[in-house]
């Protein structure tokens, strides 16, 4: 076996643990930090073993714009955080994210690690359906069900794109995919349900690859039909089974936003206390935590969580400055996908194409579920945006190695 086969089959384990991790009831979960930078080392190494399989990346701007935020994080560490401990974890954590942009590996190794973790989503569905019986909604072996549903809500990101791209859509394809949403409603996790599922159905009518929208139509409504009978009997009989369509029938507005109005008040009056620069990457909770009374008392909060909007909580502690240098780092990669997209050789290529909407996918779900949730500061979510500029990276270059032929 090859050296290259060998370290991508390393990363790959890692990348399951990293992008998916669980509770501390799996001892490996607990050193996910380490995990994030032994996937670093890999890359680098891989570099040297074989530039074909571990290529460096050839578009230079968002390598720019991560740096550039990474250089504004080690200042706010330096000269006005006010907890610098804090800014310092997440100027860490960014260190570690640098490999993953400077080397991206082929998109025949992002194809196996996509099969592998659609296998792995198989798998933590299973767990989480065994154990519900015992343990509720906190079965699986990934612990909590937040953690089931945001794995569960990226895998069906990865079933989409069959979907959309698989010219032999059989029955066990739509069995998997049903099999995963059903297990994604029972966690109760509305937007982790709602965004890949919306965005699926809207890919649905837009001409891309070499499946038509009459074929994908018609696999929606095989889709729907088995799942809208199935979900009905389920809400009659057992109806705190599909604990997230419960919640979605919820009208009030507390319902629908669990307290999150006052986290993002409270957001707002932080960047009005330092609005050019913020009070400290990664600092909000930790204000939250160590001024409970006053947080209690004016802003109804009653536990030190992240602001459930990493919109509002960037602009709390980077405020405008870091906040624009975040955006400019969004924007372009959303940006840079979809011209991709457009590409000729893209476009004339199913496999390449199929992996360009996947990485625009991704994107879309990071930043629409960075509205009510937080995963810029989640390192297994934040990781998968970051896979999805791998991604863009490894398809630029599969564009200029099309040139040279």
């Amino acid at each position: 076996m090859k050296v290259s086969k060998i370290i991508i089959n390393l990363y790959t384990l890692l990348f399951l643990l990293v992008a998916f991790c669980g509770a501390e009831k799996m001892v490996v979960f607990g050193y996910t930090a380490e995990l994030m930078a032994l996937m670093g080392v890999l890359l680098l190494v891989g570099h040297f073993v074989s530039k074909k399989e571990f290529g460096a990346s050839t578009n230079k701007a968002p390598i720019f714009l991560f740096f550039l935020i990474l250089i504004f994080s080690i200042i706010d560490y330096m000269i006005w955080t006010i907890y610098p401990e804090c800014t310092f974890s997440m100027v860490k954590r960014f260190v570690f994210y640098i490999p993953s942009f400077l080397v991206c590996i082929s998109i025949d190794s992002i194809e196996r690690i996509i099969n592998v973790s659609k296998l792995y989503m198989i798998a933590i569905a299973i767990g989480f359906i065994i154990l519900y019986p015992v343990k509720g909604v906190n079965g699986s072996f990934l612990g909590s069900y937040q953690n089931v549903a945001g794995a569960l809500s990226v895998g069906l990101l990865f079933y989409s794109i069959d979907f959309l791209f698989k010219e032999k859509y059989e029955k066990k394809d739509i069995v998997k995919f049903l099999f995963i949403i059903g297990t994604l409603l029972m966690t109760g996790k509305r937007t982790f349900t709602v965004i890949p599922i919306v965005t699926m159905v809207v890919l649905t009518f837009c001409r891309i690859g070499n499946v038509t929208v009459k074929t994908k139509l018609r696999r929606l409504l095989k889709i729907l039909i088995p799942a809208v009978a199935l979900g009905t009997i389920i809400l009659v009989i057992k109806p705190d089974i599909l604990l997230a369509v419960s919640r979605l029938l919820e009208t009030t507005e507390d319902a629908g936003m669990n307290g999150r109005k006052n986290f993002w008040e409270l957001a707002l009056y932080l960047w009005s206390e330092n609005k050019w620069l913020g009070i400290g990457l990664g600092t909000y909770q930790e204000f939250i935590a160590r001024n409970m009374e006053f947080m209690t008392l004016v802003f109804k909060i009653q536990a030190a969580y992240a602001a459930h909007n990493i919109y509002f909580q960037l602009l709390a502690e980077v405020g405008l400055i870091g906040m624009l240098l975040f955006v400019l780092f969004f924007v372009y990669n959303l940006f840079d996908i979809v011209k991709l997209t457009r590409n000729r050789f893209v476009k004339n290529n199913s496999k390449i194409l199929k992996y360009a909407y996947l990485s625009l996918i991704i994107q879309i779900w990071f930043l629409v579920y960075g509205s009510t949730g937080n995963p810029l500061y989640m390192v297994n979510q934040l990781y998968i945006y970051v896979f999805a500029i791998m991604i863009n990276q490894a398809i630029r270059r599969e564009i200029i190695y099309s040139r040279k032929k």
